[in-house]
């Protein structure tokens, strides 16, 4: 079953689950396996499982997917808490903040457990976000990076926070947009706030144009635009003009229809069948897009550079993950050679398929066709940046 047709079934499994439709033939679908091994790759994991509940597979046949899926959940459910209980120790000091992304997301969703989030993303005006660091730093976090417009700490098991003060964006407009939508939320009172529905669409559409033009990305960024957009007004003449305004008239259009091609078995546009090909390799953020890097460093002339931070992320031997890793290597950066190579190991031993998988498909991707290919799958969805601009 190629990972086109196990994308299709996957996204159509889930949403039958949103829209109450059970139409589905179990003995067209993929296997088991391979249906998991999608979810898990683009974080849906937790969204296939009722879905396969639903269409009628017997719990017994499921207690894989089942174990992976409440493991997700668990892990999801301590974050929630966490993010509310961060939220408010924020309120008390009188700090206004908002909560973004994928915690904000959870109310468009069936229920808040089965949208997994990676990272518990705050927004919080400057005047205010050193006193937010100090309330995290506080609790134990440590910082793992630290830059004008974001800051990111972690604190073990699952734990995982960023802090927004501004966006920026290559595009000056579609910085200047974002911010002020985020700016306005705060003008009637009280520390918490949330972004109306169209601006969280706004948001996630800047956030998809963001990843697409970059790295790739996954089904699951879709379905968020898919649900938020059944809560927003289609025929908002708000929401058209801010979309007007970014110029994403076009990538807006394709994004909606490839949505409602992949959630509910709309007609798709036959311009967009290869950049559905292209979401599906990609997975979650364009994480596993790589031939998608192989071209796009191709373009900016720093090919085997690029290559090696791909390979150095993969498998975590940078010298910033090095020293976030391994409290030794931060306290004496002589020791940092030794712990890479220990690092290189364990991931030639213990990851080897992507290894191989990054391998093949550099040797597929590598020639000037697919740097066209991807040229041309940025054009199909509006997209106007050029490839040779920076992240």
């Amino acid at each position: 079953m190629t990972n086109t047709n196990c994308g299709y079934a996957v996204c159509r499994l889930i949403g039958n689950l949103i829209n109450g439709k059970n139409n589905t033939d179990r003995a067209e679908l993929p296997s088991l396996s391979d249906m998991a091994d999608f979810a898990k790759k683009h974080n849906l994991l937790t969204m296939l499982y009722p879905a396969l509940i639903y269409c009628g597979y017997p719990e017994t046949e499921l207690s894989e997917i089942a174990e992976k899926a409440d493991a997700e959940s668990f892990y999801q459910i301590k974050t929630d808490a966490f993010a509310l209980r961060l939220s408010e120790l924020f309120s008390k000091s009188q700090i206004e903040h908002m909560i973004l992304k994928g915690i904000e997301y959870q109310k468009y969703y069936p229920s808040s457990l089965i949208r997994k989030t990676s990272d518990i993303d705050f927004y919080i005006t400057p005047e205010y976000s050193e006193e937010a660091e100090q309330i995290i730093d506080s609790l134990g976090f440590e910082k793992i990076s630290s830059g004008d417009s974001t800051s990111a700490f972690s604190k073990k098991p699952c734990y995982h926070i960023e802090i927004h003060k501004y966006f920026s964006f290559y595009n000056e407009v579609h910085t200047q947009v974002l911010n002020e939508i985020l700016s306005n939320s705060f003008n009637n009172g009280g520390y918490r706030k949330s972004l109306s529905n169209t601006g969280n669409l706004i948001y996630a559409l800047l956030h998809l144009y963001k990843h697409i033009s970059t790295s790739g990305a996954g089904a699951r960024m879709f379905l968020d635009i898919y649900l938020i957009q059944k809560k927003a007004d289609a025929h908002d003449s708000e929401l058209s003009a801010i979309i007007k305004r970014l110029g994403l008239q076009k990538f807006y259009a394709c994004v909606s229809n490839i949505a409602g091609f992949l959630f509910e078995g709309a007609k798709l546009d036959e311009n967009l069948k290869n950049a559905v090909d292209f979401i599906f390799s990609s997975g979650v953020f364009g994480s596993q897009a790589f031939y998608h890097r192989l071209s796009v460093s191709r373009i900016e002339g720093s090919h085997r550079r690029k290559v090696f931070r791909h390979f150095s992320d993969e498998f975590g031997f940078s010298t910033e993950n090095i020293k976030r890793k391994y409290p030794t290597a931060k306290k004496h950066p002589v020791t940092i050679p030794y712990f890479q190579v220990h690092r290189v190991i364990h991931g030639l031993m213990h990851k080897k398929s992507v290894a191989a998988d990054a391998g093949s498909q550099y040797k597929t991707f590598k020639d000037k066709k697919s740097v066209n290919d991807i040229s041309e799958i940025m054009e199909s969805l509006g997209i106007k940046e050029t490839l040779n601009k920076s992240r």
